[in-house]
């Protein structure tokens, strides 16, 4: 079974209406959660097909408080370029 960038995110609060899974709330929790982040990703892609830098940045976004205080203490502020630099943007998201 492959999983969307959408179901991911949502896994295990799945919105629902009795035993009607509502797709279209799913997939705008996912885009919110991605773009406070401010991340462009698909959320209707398959989480599998994505980078690693991409899995890894939705992996991110399913926990925004836990997961970016994590990435915030694992980074030493100097010496930030290319992917690292965006550990800042995720720590001033979060924190927001």
């Amino acid at each position: 079974m492959t999983l969307t960038v959408a179901e991911n995110i949502v896994l295990g609060d799945l919105p629902t209406s009795g035993p009607v899974v509502r797709w279209r709330s799913i997939r705008q929790t996912a885009r919110d959660a991605l773009h406070t982040l401010g991340l462009e990703i698909d959320v209707d892609a398959v989480a599998g097909d994505l980078t690693v830098a991409e899995q890894t940045m939705v992996e991110v976004a399913c926990s925004p408080g836990a997961a970016a205080r994590t990435v915030a203490r694992s980074r030493s502020p100097a010496g930030r370029s290319g992917a690292a630099a965006s550990t800042g943007r995720w720590r001033a998201a979060c924190a927001a």
